[in-house]
């Protein structure tokens, strides 16, 4: 609602936790760059709750397409699904916020999202990734593009993680 209070709708309760990690790492590149402790504090706390409701701990993990943040049944079909794109923007939220707070959690969550993503995501014979899975892990199709699904969100978290692992590594 324009106050800010929920709209206690199917639709209202719904979030897709990939598209808030996206805008969660977006908004902390901004804080950086204008130095903004606040903002970047903001970024963080959507960043935690993306986590918190997205991860599908009862499954082996993953990043789920989405979520009922109060926990009630999700209206779209796709709610079964865990697509490549949330992860590959979850490696990278998550290794951004190590970097910019230092705080050892994230530099967890990047491991256990990295390991999770290139576990079961990755065609391991052939390369590239797949792009739906089902909520137990399991292929729902061998795809790897499609009008959908490109090479964007995999491209651009491979160039930003190698950049941000090369910063650090330069002590930057």
């Amino acid at each position: 609602n324009p106050d800010g209070s929920l709209i206690d709708t199917c639709e209202g309760r719904t979030i897709n936790p990939g598209h808030s990690i996206e805008s969660s790492w977006f908004t902390m590149t901004e804080a950086a760059y204008r130095n903004d402790k606040a903002m970047l504090e903001k970024a963080l706390k959507i960043l935690d709750w993306s986590l918190a409701w997205g991860w599908n701990e009862e499954n082996g993990g993953g990043i789920l397409y989405f979520v009922n943040v109060d926990g009630h049944p999700e209206e779209q079909y796709e709610h079964e699904l865990k697509l490549w794109w949330p992860q590959n923007e979850a490696v990278y939220a998550t290794l951004l916020a190590y970097h910019l707070t230092g705080d050892i959690k994230y530099w967890n969550w990047f491991e256990k999202i990295h390991a999770y993503a290139y576990k079961y995501f990755s065609d391991h014979e052939h390369g590239d990734w797949y792009k739906y899975l089902r909520r137990d892990n399991t292929l729902s199709s061998r795809i790897k593009g499609n009008r959908w699904a490109g090479s964007f969100h995999h491209t651009r978290m491979m160039m930003n993680v190698i950049q941000l692992l090369t910063k650090m590594k330069e002590g930057k």
